[in-house]
């Protein structure tokens, strides 16, 4: 038997291994090729890619290594579609495998994955994506495969793997703990609960929020994780300035072209008196980061302006203030 897999993290890599060991207990002769990490790899895995290629954090890191990463599922769905393994495992990692095994079983692969993406708690669309993705969902909590059937899923109830390795852990822990100028017990705390713990213990504020500003045209989709989208279409488009049409709302010129419009001027600070009332309700709800789309037709001129100018503004008040132009990158 020959499979596809990918794990892009080190708690895939793990996961992943763990199942290519209990899998090999059934066919000991199977091989497995695809993005691993060195866990998977010991158990004989063929790394065509190391997972750490997909290992990212943060919307400014994946940003930046956006177009890598896509160009590696690229080529990896054609050298899965030509070498036609048995089966796909994608495990974990639901933006990158997700969108792979659509294809695969699209083009008639069997197609697995395991861990189910947290679809109750954050992205209810994210079932019919899935249903039409993989045959079928291995799940670590008992739970689950009820709660994908009611949307046509089909899943099966694994189990953790990783009940033992907990114990063993603790046990290889205990070295670093008698030498730990702090051990924090985070078994009764919350997400939220623990975070104000970690940032009294590292001495920074936990309701400092990060903000990310985003650039975008709207012939290309609205960005889908903004919190708030704002439309400066209704605005005058120094596109129709032949010698504006080929700068960005970056450049001097174009700047200088909307400072001059009162209108432009009034937008700018009626946004940014929104974001000023209602960001404090965010942290309040110990949100670590918002997202602002601001949309134009193009995406170079009006709503780059306008992100360059909110940002500006918030970060007089603010450290963690960043942006993005999606079209200019």
């Amino acid at each position: 038997m020959r499979l596809g897999m990918v794990a892009g993290e080190a708690s895939g890599d793990l996961l992943a291994a763990l199942l290519l060991g209990g899998l090999r207990e059934r066919w000991p002769t199977l091989a497995a090729g695809g993005i691993g990490g060195p866990r998977m790899q010991r158990a004989g895995f063929d790394a065509w890619w190391p997972s750490e290629r997909l290992a990212v954090h943060g919307y400014v890191e994946a940003l930046r290594h956006y177009r890598g990463i896509r160009g590696i599922r690229q080529r990896l769905a054609e050298r899965l579609l030509a070498e036609r393994p048995d089966g796909f495992v994608g495990v974990d990692a639901p933006d990158f495998n997700l969108g792979l095994e659509r294809r695969l079983k699209a083009a008639g692969m069997k197609t697995v994955h395991f861990v189910c993406p947290s679809i109750w708690a954050w992205r209810g669309g994210r079932a019919a994506k899935m249903r039409s993705s993989c045959d079928r969902v291995l799940c670590l909590f008992p739970f689950e495969p009820e709660l994908l059937a009611r949307h046509g899923v089909a899943a099966t109830y694994v189990g953790h793997p990783l009940a033992d390795a907990i114990a063993l852990e603790r046990r290889l822990l205990r070295p670093l703990i008698a030498i730990a100028d702090r051990v924090i017990d985070s078994s009764e705390l919350n997400v939220h609960q623990l975070r104000r713990v970690m940032a009294t213990a590292f001495g920074v504020s936990a309701n400092e929020l990060s903000l990310l500003f985003e650039s975008f045209a709207y012939k290309r989709g609205v960005p889908p994780d903004s919190d708030f989208v704002f439309d400066a279409r209704c605005l005058p488009n120094p596109h129709w300035d032949q010698r504006l049409r080929p700068l960005s709302g970056r450049d001097k010129d174009v700047r200088e072209y909307f400072m001059a419009l009162p209108e432009v001027e009034a937008y700018v600070q009626q946004v940014r008196e929104f974001l000023a009332q209602w960001l404090p309700r965010f942290e309040a709800e110990q949100r670590s980061y918002v997202t602002i789309g601001i949309g134009c037709t193009g995406g170079r001129h009006r709503s780059v302006y306008i992100v360059e100018r909110l940002a500006e503004a918030f970060r007089e008040a603010r450290e963690n203030v960043m942006t993005f132009h999606r079209e200019l990158e």
